[in-house]
Formats: structure tokens, C-alpha cells, sequence
């Protein structure tokens, strides 16, 4: 017998959107001949929930369904478990919508410096989501940038913050902070 974890995917229907968290991994027991389920490469297994039945929103309780493939096709026997064997998911009208980035500053500049201006790049960005949760979001935040100390202009790469894992954000995850300072 063998046992890992790997990663759960839950790809709702088109148009939906998972609005309640849901467990993020699943845990695979293999059983059959030790020269077989230890040449079983974990990435050769792939676990999903399994939406085929559902129809629209509510809350479902959807199997979890194991895809082998690579090494782990052509071994026989082999016994597959995996727990949880069913998750509870809610589902809502998935909604887009563009967001300003708003930057997290901390700290002051140099004395008798002062930060005049700012400008983030880019200034907007596109999410989706649940509707119960994306209609409430105003912005997304950065990650800190520190002004301490800085006395004249300058330039950062920056992340944006992946505040909530059933928000989908963009593929480009960080911006760029221009930052002004002058004499006060």
C-alpha cells in the first residue's frame, strides 16, 4: 500500500463559480504489488471533481473522480482510493469584473522628502468569481511597499495579492509602482 496527497481540481460548468471554500488536495491510497505502485509517478495520477451531473446553481454533492495516465495506465491490478470521495460545493452565476490596484504603502520617506505622485501599471485589473463575492470588491491591494528612507524617484515591481483562492486574478500577477519624491 501507498499513500500521498496530491492537488484536487474543481472546474465548475461554464458560467459558475465555486462560492464556499472546498477542500484544495485529496489523499490516494494505491493498492496491488510493491514493484507496481511504487513505479506509479504521482503526477501520473490527476484528481478532479467530477460536475457532470449538475445543473446550475445550489449546492451539490459531487464525486471525485481519479484520471491515471503515463505510468500508471497499463498497471494491473491496481487498486485506486481516494479520500474525500465525494466534496460538498456550492455553485453561483460566475461574474467579471475590472478592478482598480490599489498599492500598500508603509513608512516615510527621507526627512524632508515627501512622495508627491504615484502611478501603478496597470492601473485596472479583470477578476471573476461568485457573484455574492466579486459584487462586493472594490479594488486589489498590492504588496507592501516600503517608503522609508527614499529620497528620490523610483520604480518597483510589485505583486498583487491573491486575497480570496475563489476569486479567479489574473495570469500577470504583479504591476509596476512609479513613485515621485521631492523636496517638502
Amino acid at each position: 500500500e501507498r499513500v500521498f496527497t496530491t492537488a484536487l481540481q474543481a472546474d465548475p460548468p461554464p458560467g459558475f463559480a465555486i462560492s464556499k471554500p472546498y477542500p484544495r488536495s485529496a489523499r490516494i491510497t494505491l493498492r496491488g504489488r510493491e514493484e507496481n505502485i511504487f513505479s506509479v509517478l504521482e503526477e501520473d495520477l490527476e484528481v478532479d471533481a467530477d460536475f457532470e451531473a449538475v445543473e446550475g446553481a445550489g449546492q451539490y454533492r459531487v464525486p471525485i473522480r481519479v484520471l491515471r495516465k503515463g505510468t500508471s495506465v497499463n498497471i494491473e491490478p491496481l487498486e485506486i482510493r481516494v479520500e474525500p470521495a465525494e466534496i460538498s460545493v456550492t455553485l453561483e452565476e460566475e461574474i467579471q469584473r475590472s478592478l482598480e490596484v490599489e498599492p500598500r504603502l508603509t513608512g516615510i520617506p527621507a526627512p524632508g522628502f515627501e512622495l508627491v505622485q504615484y502611478s501603478v501599471t496597470p492601473s485596472k485589473v479583470q477578476v471573476s468569481g461568485p457573484r455574492s463575492i466579486v459584487s462586493d470588491l472594490t479594488e486589489v491591494q498590492t504588496d507592501t511597499i516600503d517608503l522609508t528612507g527614499r529620497s528620490e524617484d523610483f520604480t518597483v515591481e510589485i505583486g498583487i495579492l491573491r486575497e480570496n483562492p475563489l476569486v479567479i486574478y489574473p495570469r500577470e500577477m504583479t504591476a509596476a509602482f512609479r513613485g515621485i519624491i521631492r523636496e517638502a
